[in-house]
This record gives structure tokens, C-alpha cells and sequence, in this order.
């Protein structure tokens, strides 16, 4: 008996797996849909390890046997028969890296305490404690560890201590990341709660806000299809991307994207320029307007 990923492997059929997108859950693969998918590699369409469910984030039920017909251009009759002989017992799983630190990380606090509040964080002691930051003494650098939504090491990024240090983020290698980076929200373990989030671009942005907002950030402007499955789970999303072309874009996209999966509560919030450099009186006047909709 083949499992459901060995068939796959077969016919040729591009796959991923729960440890490579958030879109799968335990004993499900996803593949592209072949109505809403095809030259896009959303993954959006599950198949169960079974061979016999299937369900698109966007579409909804699927028959496996259809969309592997479409997908592969094998017969129903060939598809139907490989699938009832299908092992589910075979568990497919992917090659993760290990969470691995840098060599040279000190802690101390002192310098990124001073460096932010020469940048204006008034909250700078509290921040550098609450996201466990460090200093990269080698190469000048904040080092910000990410951790999952349940608080555990997954990956790290780095934040440049000076202008003329560059580049400005320096982030892991695969190899040193149980989980890639932009699959997760940064800050996400610190939520009290799935009321509310609000949704900003970078490490620093969140800093800004931490204490006054629900806030994640997605390490920059581009966000996955993994980040934007996950803002799913809470019931007010708010973007607050930065205010210039680029940010207006992105949330002109990921709003489409989440009001397509059919979330209807989703909000803009303008900062002056981006969040991290938005002064803290703005920030009460948004918390205390918005205070209603977070039920806080």
C-alpha cells in the first residue's frame, strides 16, 4: 500500500506538508486547487492522508478524485482505484532545521535599552525584556528572537545598531529554524487574548506599540499566505502597515485576502508615517478609539 505523498510524488503533483505550511493540518496535505489555485502555488486544497476528503480554503468541499484529475490528467477510474488502496498509517515529514543561536550574543540589556530610548521608546527596559532581546556584539546588532504562538524558540532576526550598518534585518538560515520565520507573527505568544490584533510591519513597530495595542508584526511589508491564515483566528484584525505606497499596497492585498476567506472584520488604522516612529500620544488616542471594537 502507497501513502497519499508517494502518489503525489508519482503523478507529479506538487505538494506541502504541516511542517511546511500553516495551511495543513495534522494528517492533511495541501496541494494547489485546480479551480482557484493553478499558477498561483497557493496550496490552498487539502486532501486528507485518507484519500478520502478533500477541502479548499477557499472553495470549501472538494472530491479528491476530481481534483486529482484535474491536477494529474489521469482517468477517475485510475485515481479512484489508487486512492482505496491508499495507507494512511504513513505519516509524511518534512526535514526541519534545529533552533541554533549565533555565536557572540551577550546579554546586555544597557545598550539596547540606551539605543532605543535615544530612538524615542519610552518603554524601552520593558520591551527589551518582554521580547528577551540581546546584544550582537560582533556585528553591532539587536538580536530578536521569534517565537511561536505557544512561546516556543522557532527562529531569530537581528536589527542593525547604527545607519551604517547594514543590512538593516539580518535573519537565520533554514538550517537554523524549526519554523520559517515568515510564517509567524512577531509577538504573537504576547497576546492576552483572540478579541483583537492588530497588524504592523516590522520588529520595532511592534516595540512601539507593545503595552498600548494587541500588536504582531509580519518582518515587513510582504506577507505569506501562512501569516494570513493565522489572522484568521482572531475576531477584529486591524492593519496599521506603514503610510507610504508600498504599505497601502500590502493592505489593500492582505485585506482582499482575508475578506475573501470570509472574515468580515477587518479595519485600517493610518499611522503618520510607520508605527515605530509614531509618537505614544497617538498611540492612546487609537487605543481609547478603537476601544470599543477590542472590548478591552
Amino acid at each position: 500500500m502507497k501513502s497519499l505523498g508517494r502518489l503525489l510524488r508519482e503523478w507529479n503533483v506538487l505538494y506541502k506538508t504541516k511542517d511546511e505550511t500553516h495551511h495543513a493540518g495534522k494528517n492533511w496535505i495541501q496541494v494547489n486547487c485546480p479551480w482557484c489555485d493553478m499558477g498561483r502555488n497557493k496550496f490552498h486544497l487539502g486532501l486528507h492522508v485518507s484519500g478520502k476528503a478533500g477541502h479548499c480554503w477557499v472553495c470549501g468541499k472538494r472530491s479528491p478524485v476530481e481534483a486529482l484529475r484535474l491536477l494529474t490528467g489521469q482517468s477517475r477510474r485510475i485515481i479512484g482505484q489508487a486512492l482505496s488502496t491508499v495507507n494512511p498509517e504513513v505519516v509524511l515529514k518534512t526535514k526541519r532545521g534545529k533552533y541554533e543561536e549565533p555565536e557572540g550574543l551577550r546579554s546586555d540589556k544597557k545598550k539596547i535599552i540606551r539605543y532605543l530610548e535615544n530612538r524615542g521608546f519610552w518603554n524601552a527596559k520593558t520591551v527589551v525584556e518582554a521580547f528577551q532581546l540581546k546584544f550582537w556584539e560582533k556585528h553591532w546588532r539587536i538580536f530578536i528572537p521569534i517565537l511561536t504562538a505557544k512561546g516556543n524558540e522557532a527562529s531569530w532576526t537581528s536589527r542593525a545598531m547604527g545607519e551604517e550598518v547594514k543590512p538593516r534585518y539580518l535573519s537565520a538560515h533554514s538550517h537554523q529554524e524549526t519554523t520559517p520565520h515568515k510564517s509567524l507573527l512577531y509577538g504573537e505568544w504576547l497576546l492576552p487574548n483572540r478579541r483583537a490584533i492588530v497588524v504592523v510591519e516590522g520588529p520595532t513597530d511592534v516595540w512601539r506599540a507593545y503595552g498600548t495595542l494587541p500588536v504582531v508584526g509580519l518582518f515587513g511589508v510582504q506577507f505569506s499566505e501562512e501569516q494570513a491564515a493565522k489572522l484568521l483566528d482572531y475576531r477584529n484584525i486591524v492593519l496599521a502597515l506603514d503610510n507610504d505606497l508600498a504599505g497601502e499596497k500590502a493592505v489593500n492585498r492582505l485585506q482582499g485576502l482575508l475578506q475573501g476567506y470570509g472574515h468580515d472584520r477587518v479595519y485600517r488604522l493610518l499611522p503618520y508615517t510607520d508605527m515605530g516612529d509614531e509618537p505614544y500620544e497617538r498611540l492612546d488616542l487609537a487605543k481609547k478609539s478603537l476601544e470599543g471594537l477590542y472590548y478591552l
